[in-house]
């Protein structure tokens, strides 16, 4: 019941998906769930019956993430949630060892809530190679703190940032990252899955997003940290 508090269920006129809250007001879902209809987002919580009006307050295609942010409606006394304040997932501080127990809880094959229980079997870099003992920089704008580009060395870093000042002006910074961006697990994911948390002790430790050749995959935490620090989403 802990873990099923903070999700919900994203609909919009084209598409479902899933999401979670980051905090009272605030769902994460991935940008595919919600970019062919973003006029038209209903948000329905776990623990609650009622369809909640919501707005794209930000989004990255980049790594497949969208917030969403709860309209207000008219209040009534004698409704629990009239100021639209649910509660929120927390985010893990650490990366749990390969064979860990995971759960992803979404909305698949337009069941309500669905939890299923695995294992995660690897973490993988942007491009789905092993990231063990992999690092990489990335290149970030200093005045939006925005990641434009990444490099495998520093000095593939450094030409991307001077090939970025050369054509489009401004100053970068390039910092060392690691370079896990998936992870591979085995908890079963489909359709309707995507943007719902992936758990491992009650902690979210991905956004479960896709199925690449025959493997479940769920975006890092770490991924998903950064995107809520450029837009200043608290969690």
């Amino acid at each position: 019941s802990y873990q099923m508090r903070c999700n919900v269920v994203v609909r919009t006129n084209v598409s479902k998906g899933s999401g979670f809250f980051v905090n009272s007001r605030t769902v994460i879902t991935n940008y595919h769930v919600v970019n062919t209809d973003s006029a038209n987002i209903k948000i329905r919580p776990s623990t609650d019956f009622k369809n909640y009006e919501g707005t794209v307050i930000a989004y990255s295609q980049q790594n497949d993430f969208a917030a969403i942010k709860l309209k207000s409606y008219q209040k009534n006394m004698n409704d629990f949630f009239e100021n639209n304040e649910f509660k929120s997932c927390k985010l893990s501080e650490k990366n749990p060892n390969i064979n860990s127990e995971v759960i992803a809880i979404g909305h698949p094959n337009n069941r309500q809530f669905s939890l299923t229980k695995g294992t995660l079997e690897k973490y993988l870099t942007r491009d789905f190679k092993d990231a063990k003992g992999k690092k990489i920089y990335d290149i970030i704008d200093q005045n939006t703190n925005q990641v434009l580009g990444h490099g495998d060395t520093y000095s593939q870093a450094e030409a991307i940032a001077n090939d970025l000042v050369a054509t489009r002006g401004g100053r970068y910074k390039i910092k060392r990252e690691e370079a896990i961006h998936w992870i591979q697990m085995n908890a079963y994911i489909t359709h309707g899955s995507s943007g719902g948390p992936l758990y491992h002790k009650g902690w979210v430790i991905g956004v479960n997003t896709l199925s690449y050749k025959g493997d479940n995959m769920a975006i890092h935490y770490k991924k998903l940290k950064k995107f809520l620090d450029n837009n200043e989403i608290n969690n």
